[in-house]
């Protein structure tokens, strides 16, 4: 038994360690012999290990991965009892977008598994309506594409149109409607759905609906039907709610302030719009202050 990390190979007739003894015919019977015994030393293969959106890039002898030993796949001296770490890189996975003539700007192009849940921003088309993306995990389509964090693998989406009708017509008053981008903005903090649906009116043939049961709360959904059949969903934005809670509070600021330190955690477009408390295009401090301060002054 050998007290170190060798594995035993073999006795040896001298301390040369040359010649193994193969059977009882390498020693004389009549003779006292010294034999030696001969170790090898215990070299491992380090493996490479599988993790659902990561990759396994090495072995580490730190739990804090700075101290790099080997590659995943190579060979390993073992010469004393020790805990290999191993370190894992999240794989980067593309998102493609076919936009059928449309034209958006500002999504992402690329995710990993540990990128926060973000909502994509849906095209525009003129002379068309957007009726929603297909594509990779989808059945049918949808209004509203939303990547969650720990989603995995290539994406590729498809946009869907339908020409306008003509005779379609649509006012929003008090609030701020972008046909364009299928937008309503500036709603307060506040707002019903019965206040909301008051203001908006619609040619003759078309009815308005919503999927808000009592406040309204921004990336909820203005729906206009035509003959019973969906014809154009708008989204609602509610000025200050980040988070899209219906709410002001501390939890759309800390949304805010995570936009600006963190690139990892940039507002989609409907929710940067929120965040936008001043009204100057852009999000800073300033947002917050005001945030800040509405929300003293209500309590």
């Amino acid at each position: 038994i050998h007290t170190g990390t060798s594995i035993f190979d073999c006795w040896t007739s001298d301390e040369t360690m040359e010649n193994c003894i193969t059977n009882n015919s390498d020693l004389v019977e009549t003779e006292r012999h010294t034999i030696y015994a001969k170790w090898n030393e215990t070299i491992i293969t380090l493996p490479k290990y599988s993790f659902e959106g990561y990759t396994h890039t090495g072995w580490y002898s730190d739990e804090a991965l700075t101290k790099k030993v080997a590659n995943v796949n190579t060979q390993y001296k073992i010469e004393k009892t020790e805990t290999l770490y191993a370190k894992w890189e999240p794989v980067e996975y593309t998102i493609t977008y076919n936009l059928a003539g449309g034209t958006v700007s500002g999504n992402k192009t690329t995710y990993n598994i540990e990128t926060d849940s973000f909502t994509v921003t849906n095209p525009t088309k003129k002379g068309y309506r957007f009726t929603g993306w297909s594509g990779t995990g989808i059945t049918g389509t949808t209004t509203t594409l939303t990547i969650e964090k720990g989603s995995t693998g290539n994406k590729e989406f498809t946009a869907t149109w339908q020409q306008e009708q003509s005779d379609f017509q649509i006012t929003v008053k008090d609030y701020t409607y972008d046909e364009e981008k299928e937008i309503i903005n500036d709603i307060s903090i506040g707002t019903t759905k019965e206040q909301l649906l008051s203001k908006i009116t619609t040619s003759d043939g078309y009815t308005v609906a919503t999927n808000v049961t009592n406040k309204v709360f921004t990336g909820s959904k203005i729906q206009i039907y035509h003959n019973d059949t969906l014809y154009k969903e708008i989204t609602n934005i509610v000025l200050g709610d980040v988070n899209g809670d219906g709410e002001l509070s501390v939890f759309d600021i800390v949304k805010i302030n995570n936009h600006i330190i963190d690139e990892s955690k940039q507002l989609s477009n409907i929710y940067s719009k929120a965040a936008d408390y001043n009204k100057d295009g852009t999000l800073s401090v300033f947002d917050i202050v005001k945030m800040n301060n509405k929300i003293i002054s209500d309590n």
